[in-house]
């Protein structure tokens, strides 16, 4: 697992070698659906509980 931002600093922990699959996601994007939640909850105290889902994807690190 990494986050889209980091995945630079994952790929580098492999030094050059075989770097395996990560699943990925998006730290602003997970930031968005967040403050968007806050804001319906303070609109709407009583609202009922969210499941919020944040996309991923699968990254393969390209052969040099």
């Amino acid at each position: 697992w990494s986050t889209e931002e980091g995945y630079g600093s994952y790929v580098a922990q492999f030094y050059g070698g075989a770097v395996p699959p990560a699943i990925v996601w998006s730290v602003a994007r997970m930031a968005e659906e967040a403050v968007r939640c806050l804001k319906n909850r303070r609109a709407e105290p009583d609202a009922p509980a969210v499941h919020v889902r944040v996309p991923t994807r699968l990254r393969v690190a390209s052969p040099k």
